[in-house]
C-alpha cells in the first residue's frame, strides 16, 4: 500500500515537473503552443507608399525542395514553423529625405529564435541603406516581431517629385487584397512612391535613356498605382501579374500610350534585370479602360535566393549515381580485380 502511494507521489511530481518544463520551453523558445494569426493592419503605419506582404505557405514546396531535401527534417515541419505571414511597409517623408521602414513577422511558433537568429546572423546589415533601431527584431506582443528602420532618399528624387506631382499631401493608404504568395501595392497618388522606384533605378545612364529616373517619372506621374503579385506555377516559374491604375483624368488612348511604353521599357530593361539578378521575365502589358494589365513569368529567379541554377538542380536529380567501389578480393585482401 505504500508503494502505491509512493508511485503515485512520484506520479504527480513528474507530472508537475513536465508542466514547468513546458511552460520554461514555451517561454524561452515559444515552439510548443500555436502563436495567433494577426493580420498585418494591426501594426502597419497610418500613410504608406508601399505596403508589401509575403505568405510563406504558398513556398512550402519550394522551400521543401531546396532547403529540405538531402537533411533528416521532413516536409511536415514547415507546417509547424512556417510564419503565417511577412509584410513590409514603406513611408516616405519628402520634409527629411528619408523614408521609415517597418517588417512585419507574424509567427507561427519560435518568436524568440527568429528574433536571436536575425540578430546573430548579421542578415539585416547593409540593406539599402537601411539603419535599424534597435538593430534586431522586437516581440511587439505574442505572435508579433517588428524591426523599425529608416533609409535615406535621394534629393534628386524629392525634386522630381516637387516638380511634377506639387505638394505633397498623403492620402490613406492603399490596402492589399491577400490570397497570393508575394503581393505589393505602390501609392504613386502623391508622388512619393516615385522615390521608392528611384532607388531600383540607374542614375549614371543616359539622361535620354528610357530607364533614366527623369524619363520614367513621365510615365508613373500618369498613374494612381501599381499592383504586382507573384504565384508558383512551378517550383522553377513565377507566374507574375501587373495591374497599374491610371489617374482619373487621362483617357483611354492615353492608357493605351502607357501601356506601350511600359513593353517598350521592359523590353529594353530585360537584359540588365537577367544580369542584376538572375531573372528571365516574358510577357506583355495592354490597356483595359483606365487599368493596364500585364502578365508574366519569372524563371531564373534562384540568383535571388542563392540557390543553385535551376539546370544544375535537375542535372542534379537526374544524374547517374556514382559507381559503386570495387568489392575486395577475398584472397589478396584489397580492392583490386584480379586478372
Amino acid at each position: 500500500m505504500k508503494l502505491k502511494r509512493i508511485c503515485l507521489v512520484l506520479m504527480m511530481a513528474l507530472a508537475i515537473l513536465l508542466v514547468i518544463a513546458a511552460v520554461i520551453i514555451q517561454a524561452k523558445f515559444g515552439i510548443l503552443l500555436p502563436e495567433p494569426r494577426i493580420p498585418h493592419t494591426t501594426e502597419a503605419s497610418e500613410q504608406t507608399a508601399l505596403r508589401m506582404e509575403i505568405d510563406p505557405a504558398k513556398a512550402r514546396d519550394f522551400i521543401a525542395t531546396h532547403y529540405l531535401a538531402g537533411t533528416s527534417a521532413p516536409a511536415g515541419i514547415l507546417d509547424w514553423v512556417l510564419p503565417y505571414e511577412t509584410a513590409v511597409f514603406c513611408d516616405p517623408d519628402l520634409n527629411t529625405n528619408s523614408a521609415s521602414v517597418r517588417v512585419f513577422l507574424n509567427t507561427r511558433r519560435g518568436a524568440p529564435i527568429i528574433q536571436q537568429a536575425t540578430m546573430r546572423s548579421g542578415v539585416l546589415q547593409g540593406v539599402m541603406g537601411i539603419t535599424w533601431d534597435p538593430p534586431e527584431m522586437v516581440v511587439k506582443r505574442r505572435g508579433v516581431l517588428l524591426l523599425d528602420g529608416t533609409m535615406p532618399i535621394l534629393p534628386e528624387s524629392v525634386s522630381l517629385v516637387r516638380q511634377h506631382w506639387g505638394v505633397v499631401t498623403p492620402l490613406s493608404p492603399l490596402t492589399l487584397r491577400g490570397g497570393h504568395l508575394f503581393e505589393l501595392v505602390l501609392d504613386l497618388r502623391d508622388g512619393r512612391g516615385f522615390t521608392l522606384v528611384t532607388m531600383l533605378l540607374d542614375w549614371h545612364e543616359p539622361v535620354n535613356s528610357p530607364s533614366h529616373p527623369t524619363q520614367v517619372v513621365y510615365l508613373l506621374k500618369k498613374l494612381a498605382s501599381i499592383r504586382l503579385w507573384a504565384d508558383f506555377s512551378s517550383l522553377t516559374t513565377l507566374d507574375v501579374k501587373l495591374e497599374a491604375e491610371c489617374r482619373p483624368e487621362l483617357q483611354n488612348s492615353d492608357a493605351s500610350s502607357l501601356a506601350f511604353l511600359l513593353n517598350s521599357m521592359m523590353g529594353q530593361s530585360r537584359a540588365r534585370i537577367q544580369r542584376n539578378f538572375g531573372l528571365n521575365m516574358e510577357g506583355t502589358a495592354h490597356a483595359e479602360g483606365l487599368v493596364i494589365s500585364g502578365d508574366y513569368t519569372a524563371t531564373g529567379f534562384e540568383k535571388l535566393l542563392g540557390l543553385p541554377p535551376a539546370e544544375s538542380t535537375e542535372k542534379a536529380q537526374h544524374a547517374p549515381s556514382p559507381p559503386s567501389p570495387p568489392l575486395p578480393d577475398t584472397e589478396t585482401g584489397n580492392g583490386a580485380a584480379k586478372h
